[in-house]
């Protein structure tokens, strides 16, 4: 009875062992994410820019694409995984401002002004959770940003496209997966830097 009872408790214990243990995500695990994030704040710097400082007198639309991406990331270690972010960027805004055509006559032009960013960094994830769907980490990268100024306009007289003077790219995250299934989950990441203050996608792991 004794020897019964004791190995009745060591099983008990073991099972909440490896419950209170298991983790959605562990050493050897490849995790893949695709998203979108928002909002961009960088349209209404646009407008500042290009309106406020007297480009333009009247908005007539703001464009923004993105931040849209993907990571790739390998789990070196139960908590730790090391991978590769990248995103894109595209906002613009649209409007007419005043000018002088080559007769000297004053005419309304259609501008349209923006940038295009992209970001491929390396970053560092920490994995807290202890929950065998969830999966919550907290997260730091820099690297590589390429940001390119442009315009489309049918003033022949305005150029303003430029290259940006930052190529660094940083992020600083906290976010979390909640899997579905076994090897498919909704991601929610909140960030500074690196592409969106909120993003939300798809993860993957195997």
């Amino acid at each position: 009875m004794t020897a019964s009872i004791t190995l009745g408790g060591t099983s008990i214990f073991a099972f909440n062992s490896s419950s209170i243990n298991a983790q959605a995500v562990q050493q050897g695990n490849f995790i893949f994410n695709v998203y979108y994030g928002g909002p961009n704040l960088t349209a209404s710097i646009l407008e500042t820019t290009f309106v406020n400082a007297g480009a333009g007198d009247e908005v007539d639309r703001i464009n923004s694409l993105g931040p849209i991406g993907g990571s790739v990331s390998y789990m070196i270690a139960d908590k730790i995984s090391l991978g590769v972010d990248a995103n894109y960027t595209d906002v613009s805004i649209s409007f007419t401002s005043q000018s002088v055509d080559t007769a000297g006559n004053s005419t309304l032009f259609n501008t349209k002004a923006g940038f295009r960013t992209i970001r491929v960094f390396p970053r560092f994830d920490y994995h807290f959770s202890n929950s065998d769907q969830f999966d919550g980490y907290f997260g730091v990268g820099a690297g590589f940003r390429n940001r390119t100024y442009y315009t489309e306009s049918d003033d022949p007289d305005y150029d303003a496209s430029s290259e940006g003077i930052n190529p660094i790219a940083f992020r600083l995250a906290v976010g979390g997966t909640y899997y579905l299934m076994e090897n498919f989950g909704i991601n929610l990441e909140l960030g500074l830097g690196g592409g969106g203050l909120l993003r939300g996608g798809l993860a993957l792991q195997f």
